[in-house]
């Protein structure tokens, strides 16, 4: 049987490939592309940050991973989910088809998979609560 991790990670990038394959790689207007342009920035600091950690594709953390908690981690515990919404979400709007429900599909998936991890991290770290206490899960100052 397929770990949980796995179908998410599954899932996820079955939702992000057809909205490529449907609706392109850019937005068609500069608001959109100034939200992509966001979730590139985002997805760029996340990765700067990450370089101090083993990059893992499944919410399982791995055995030797350490919790990074600066950069944009300070405000944010789930830049690359936000970066993946915020660059995808402009695609999805150029074209209003079914991809809306691909797009309404990855988001419950990354939000299902963010609380998945969160739940090993919190098992993994003993700091992980206090961390919760001073980031947000997903949109800064907000969520």
């Amino acid at each position: 049987m397929m770990k949980r991790g796995l179908i998410y990670f599954i899932v996820q990038f079955v939702c992000i490939g057809l909205i490529l394959l449907d609706a392109g790689l850019l937005s068609n207007y500069s608001i959109g592309v100034s939200f992509q342009a966001i979730g590139v920035i985002v997805a760029g600091l996340a990765i700067v940050e990450m370089q101090k950690s083993i990059l893992n594709i499944t919410p399982e953390p791995r055995k030797n991973a350490t919790l990074i908690t600066s950069g944009i981690y300070k405000y944010i515990r789930h830049p690359m989910y936000l970066s993946i919404l915020c660059f995808l979400f402009p695609l999805v709007m150029n074209k209003l088809n079914y991809t809306v429900w691909v797009y309404i599909i990855l988001t419950s998936c990354l939000l299902l998979k963010l609380n998945y991890e969160e739940a090993f991290l919190i098992k993994k770290f003993p700091n992980y609560e206090l961390y919760k206490k001073s980031s947000k899960k997903l949109i800064p100052f907000i969520y």
